[in-house]
């Protein structure tokens, strides 16, 4: 008896632990460079439909990605069983950045997550499921792209890098490489840190798809570029301020969507999946403003995992971790516990934790200083009216 009594508690986690919503943020899949330089020797490569664009590798990077992601979420008996593998526009919302391979990204991967069944065929031979994928313009994006929006007081932030002791010492220690770079790719403007870091993520591109590196840079610059770019990515997204400003409004949405799902219970009529399809900075933000930042660029179609569990009576969260096409499976990707939180963390204790990230629409305008700028503005237009008004009066 007491063999049985034991045999059936350690069957209790497995048996009482359901996921009840998820969070997804991905990086796009790979595409070709964003730009050129002007003595790069494959500058006339004829990319399809141009730079910056979602390659057919891309793709299928993201397609597979959506077949993984749907094996995890609609395997049967599993503890990570959502959803039927139906599109219902009551359980998942999907947004992007209003930018091409982003977009093209979410529609490759959605395509592998959602198959029509039944009534939802709409011609015999086709496979694929429609699903509405939202966006805001590119300045307007404080959610996914809030390190581009129009912030006053970020676009200070990193203009003020410069004079960061670790940013003076990189610089000083790559200036030599600098001069070099802007002596051999053409370069008119100021190389630094940004130019440097944005020709190494050419150079990446270009090597994803079997280009060699022009004959006057080494593997050993090559990679030293990289590292550069990867510096770049760390220092702008370190700090309150920083995790406030370009990823605090998108961890408020996933804290507040557990929150709500933890207060609606089971309802099936709640959306329980929120897909967010973004950039390499959006995941190095999110990760840094979670402490989780491994100073590892994020590979193409990697996404960050934010599962809420309901076990042994109360709500947990787990995060995980899927390094691109090359790691692992997604079925099984490596958890990441937040930082003063087991790897199965209390939801209450999560939300706490991640206090002082945590802000919402209003409040990011306000640090931002865009409701004072505005103000002014608001004044001058009430003014004029004021005048037109008394020439009336005065006619």
């Amino acid at each position: 008896m007491f063999r049985i009594q034991v045999a059936l508690l350690c069957l209790i986690p497995v048996a009482l632990a359901n996921l009840r919503l998820v969070a997804l943020v991905f990086r796009h899949g790979d595409r070709s460079p964003t730009g050129t330089y002007p003595t790069d020797p494959h500058k006339d490569f004829p990319w399809p439909n141009g730079f910056g664009q979602l390659t057919q590798l891309g793709m299928v990077q993201q397609y597979e990605l959506g077949t993984h992601l749907r094996k995890r979420y609609t395997t049967e008996n599993s503890e990570t069983y959502l959803f039927d593998g139906s599109y219902s526009r009551n359980e998942v919302y999907v947004r992007s950045t209003d930018v091409d391979r982003t977009l093209m990204s979410a529609e490759c991967q959605m395509a592998a997550f959602y198959h029509p069944n039944g009534s939802q065929v709409f011609l015999k031979n086709l496979k694929w499921q429609p699903v509405p994928i939202h966006t805001v313009p590119k300045d307007e994006d404080n959610v996914l792209h809030a390190f581009t929006a129009d912030c006053p007081v970020y676009k200070q932030f990193e203009n003020n890098l410069i004079n960061d002791p670790d940013w003076v010492q990189k610089r000083k220690e790559n200036q030599w490489l600098l001069d070099y770079l802007k002596n051999k790719t053409g370069v008119t403007h100021e190389m630094d840190l940004h130019e440097a870091g944005h020709i190494g993520g050419i150079l990446f591109a270009q090597q994803q798809h079997n280009l060699s590196l022009p004959s006057w840079l080494s593997q050993q610059q090559y990679e030293t570029l990289l590292n550069i770019s990867v510096f770049r990515k760390m220092k702008r997204f370190e700090g309150l301020t920083a995790h406030r400003l370009t990823a605090g409004i998108l961890v408020n949405d996933i804290v507040t969507n557990m929150q709500n799902k933890k207060e609606q219970g089971n309802n099936p009529n709640e959306q329980k999946l929120f897909i967010y399809s973004a950039h390499d900075d959006t995941l190095v933000a999110l990760l840094s403003a979670l402490n989780l930042f491994d100073g590892e660029n994020p590979p193409y179609a990697s996404v960050v995992m934010i599962e809420l569990y309901s076990e042994l009576g109360q709500y947990t969260v787990k995060i995980y971790y899927h390094k691109g096409p090359k790691a692992d499976s997604v079925v099984a990707p490596p958890l990441l516990p937040l930082p003063g939180c087991d790897s199965s963390c209390p939801l209450n204790t999560f939300g706490r934790l991640l206090t002082s990230v945590l802000i919402n629409e209003t409040e990011w305008k306000k640090e931002c200083q865009l409701t004072s700028s505005s103000q002014p503005v608001s004044i001058t237009i009430a003014l004029f009216w004021l005048f037109q008004l008394l020439r009336l009066l005065l006619l």
